[in-house]
C-alpha cells in the first residue's frame, strides 16, 4: 500500500499544535544572533519544529528542487536541509545526511530526528537512502511529498508503511 499524505484531513486537527509550535519560537535564527552567541539546543529544535509545522500545505514538490528554491519549491531532502539551515545548522546534502547524522533506534525517536523510509515503488532491499521526513511531537512526521505535491504531515505509523531505513539525529553545535 502506498503512503498517502493526510495533511488535508489532519490539518484541522493539527491547527492548534501548529499554532502552539509557531508561537513557541520568538527567537532569532542562529545567523542573526549578535556577538557570536549560539542558540541552545532546545531553541534550535523548537525553531526547526515550528518552521516545519508552519509550512504544512505550503510549497510545491519537485524532485529536482534545489536548496536555493526552498521553501517555495522543495523535495524531501531540500525541505529538511532548509529547515536546519534556517536554524543555523548545516545538514549535508542527500545521502551524506544519512552517513553523518547519529544513528538512533526507531523506538527512541525524538522530535527533530530525521526518518528514512523507502521511496515509492522501492523496498527496504532496493533503496539506498529513501525518502526523508522530520519527527514532530505527538508521533507525526513532516515531509515534502510527491504524493501531496507539497509539504505534508503523516502519523509515523503511516509514514513507515513501506518500512524504516533508519532514524538519524542531527548533531548540533556545542
Amino acid at each position: 500500500m502506498h503512503q498517502t499524505c493526510t495533511y488535508s484531513h489532519s490539518r484541522r486537527v493539527r491547527d492548534g499544535v501548529n499554532e502552539r509550535l509557531a508561537a513557541s519560537v520568538k527567537r532569532p535564527i542562529l545567523r542573526e544572533v549578535k556577538k557570536g552567541v549560539l542558540m541552545q539546543e532546545a531553541d534550535i529544535q523548537a525553531h526547526v519544529l515550528a518552521l516545519a509545522a508552519a509550512h504544512i500545505s505550503k510549497g510545491i514538490y519537485r524532485g529536482n528542487a534545489t536548496l536555493d528554491q526552498a521553501p517555495m519549491i522543495v523535495n524531501c531532502f531540500t525541505f529538511v536541509q532548509w529547515l536546519w539551515r534556517e536554524a543555523g545548522v548545516i545538514v549535508p546534502a542527500h545521502m551524506l545526511a544519512w552517513n553523518e547524522a547519529l544513528s538512533v533506534e526507531r523506538k527512541a525517536m525524538q522530535p527533530c530526528d530525521l526518518v528514512f523510509t523507502p521511496r515509492l515503488n522501492r523496498t527496504l532491499d532496493t533503496d539506498d537512502f529513501g525518502h526523508i521526513g522530520i519527527v514532530e511531537r505527538d508521533g507525526w512526521i513532516i515531509h515534502a511529498s510527491r504524493l501531496c505535491g507539497s509539504i505534508g504531515a503523516d502519523p509515523s505509523t503511516q509514514f513507515f508503511e513501506r518500512g524504516c531505513l533508519g532514524v538519524r539525529r542531527v548533531p548540533l553545535p556545542r
